[in-house]
Order: C-alpha cells, then structure tokens, then sequence
C-alpha cells in the first residue's frame, strides 16, 4: 500500500494500481497510524477519515457507509475524485479497512528507517538524528500497538469460549434514547447523510445509534424484529463471559470479588478485558488492572458476580465512594 519514502514524497498503491501521493508536509505515517489506533479503538464510533497533503491538493481515505475509498481533491470541480477500495472484493468497508491496517502496519515496519528520517528534513541538522531516533521508537510503538488492536479484534471471530457462539461476542448493551431501559442487542451505527470530508465532531452528530434485536413469538408464527434508537455514552460490550449466576458480563459491569471482598468495574484496557479496582487506588499490595480471566477457573466457574454497572451506580459503589 505505502511505497518506501523517497525525495520527501510516498506512493499509495493497491493491487498494482497506482492510487496518488503524498508530501513530508504531512507526517504520513503517524497520521496513517494515529487515525487507524483511534478506529479500531473498542469504544470508537466514529469512520475512517484520513485527510493528507499532496502539495497542491489533499489525499486521504474515508470509510463511507459500506464502502472504502481512496480520494484525492486534484479536480476542477468541488467534487474529489474517489477510487473504491472495496469494490470487486467480497469485504465491505471494516473487512477492507482491518486488511489496510495490516498492510499499513507491515510497509511502515518494512521501511522503519526511511520512515524516521520521513519529514524531519525542516529540522535543523544537529537536531535530525535525535529526532529521527526517538521517531523510530515511536513509529516501533504504534504499530506494535495497532497490530495488537487488529488481534485482538480478530480474535473472538477465531474461538469461542465455552459454550458460548462466535455471535454472542459481538452482543452490546444500551439505554434506549426513549427513555426505555436496558436492552441486549446487536449494535449499529447508520449514517444520516452521505459526507465526503467532514470533521469528527461532524461525524459524530451525522447519524444514529441503533440496537437490533429479536421478540417472542409463538411456535410457526413471524419472528418480530426490533430496531431500538440508543444513547450511544451507554453502549456496553459483552466481555463473552458469565458470572457466578451464569449472567453475561459487559462492559462497565460492577461485580463483587467476594474472594477479596473487592469491587471491580470491568473495561478494556492494554488490548484486553480487565477488572479495574473500585476504591483501591491507595492499596499498595493490589495492581490497579487484573485481567478478566483471571477470576475464571480450569472448569470455567468463576469468582465473579455482578451487582450493577458504573452507568448506572450501585450501591456497592456507593458504599466504596463514601
């Protein structure tokens, strides 16, 4: 995808096909890598929008409903020219954008040294080695960390734990906007307008939050389907694991440890779930994180039980704030 820097200019390329370029005005690929953490980051709701400097025009790359492009604004009319990333593949845009990553992530490790020394040229010459050292553990840094982003997103498509289906990983939680209380379901996001190029926080208020789930029925009739407007600050992720009372555990779940009489709230945290220590900040004998799985046993029992969740408070929390 990323040609090895050279002359301050880089070359994006897919399938042999030569896409467009971008200058050391930008800084390619911490712009490339800090856009692409921030996607794949578990509590992002926002598409890919990556905008880049070619010296004359922009180029960059937008996620837009299903569908991936490359554009560059290298045009006569207010309209930027757009080259699907998606088309003729069976992926649509997150499928296509998690193989972008990788391969964003794979050319910039390939070419380290070039993309160190990338857009540090205006710096003066005494000054360039330092910095283009400390570049590299830097560029080392996020790339490492966005491979670990893409694992672990591809990971609950490759196993299962217990009994427990692949689908089930992808449930969610959340507060109907209504004013109707929780509801499990399977969580999407749907564009109100179609944007080319548009700022975050324009990104963020185009469009809605929805929770898609199932009704009862009886036996040989329809299966009633429902779509539930959400507030999007109360989603909550299912972890794929079950407390002492077989209830799923979700993201900013409160379960008791009773074990050490301790309050955990779960969240993700370094790549992973993990159970964060209510109350314990000045306990020198405790880690601030455990891991989730730690509370779970060879024979799958495990020492957690759920008694709230920190949206909504507890009075366990409570206890613990006071």
């Amino acid at each position: 995808m990323l040609t090895k820097p050279q002359h301050g200019w880089t070359h994006f390329e897919s399938n042999g096909r030569h896409l467009g370029r971008a200058s050391d005005i930008s800084d390619v690929p911490v712009i490339l890598l800090d856009a692409l953490l921030e996607y794949f980051s578990p509590n992002n709701k926002c598409s890919l929008n990556v905008v880049m400097d070619a010296e004359g025009w922009d180029v960059g790359f937008a996620e837009v409903g299903e569908d991936f492009f490359f554009f560059d604004t290298a045009t006569n009319s207010d309209i930027p020219n757009f080259i699907s990333l998606s088309k003729n593949t069976p992926y649509f845009a997150k499928e296509c954008i998690a193989n972008f990553a990788k391969e964003i992530a794979d050319d910039i490790e390939r070419d380290l040294d070039d993309w160190a020394a990338f857009s540090v040229l205006e710096i003066e010459e005494d000054e360039q080695e330092k910095e283009t050292k400390e570049r590299k553990v830097q560029l080392q840094q996020k790339v490492a960390a966005l491979k670990s982003l893409i694992s672990a997103r591809e990971k609950p498509n490759r196993e299962r734990s217990g009994s427990m289906e692949t689908a089930d990983r992808a449930l969610y939680k959340a507060k109907g906007r209504d004013g109707e209380g929780w509801q499990t379901g399977y969580y999407w996001f749907c564009q109100d307008t179609l944007l080319c190029i548009a700022s975050e926080a324009e990104r963020k208020k185009n469009g809605h939050h929805y929770l898609l789930f199932s009704g009862c029925c009886d036996w040989g009739l329809p299966m009633p389907h429902y779509k539930m407007d959400i507030v999007p600050e109360t989603l909550c992720q299912y972890t794929g694991r079950q407390d002492t009372k077989h209830k799923r555990i979700f993201e900013h779940d409160l379960c008791k440890s009773e074990a050490e009489n301790a309050l955990v709230e779960i969240v993700w945290h370094d790549s992973g779930w993990y159970g964060l220590y209510v109350g314990k900040e000045d306990c020198i004998d405790k880690e601030k994180y455990r891991p989730l799985d730690s509370w779970f046993h060879q024979d799958g029992s495990c020492s957690l039980t759920i008694v709230g969740n920190s949206i909504d408070g507890t009075e366990e929390m409570r206890k613990v704030e006071s």
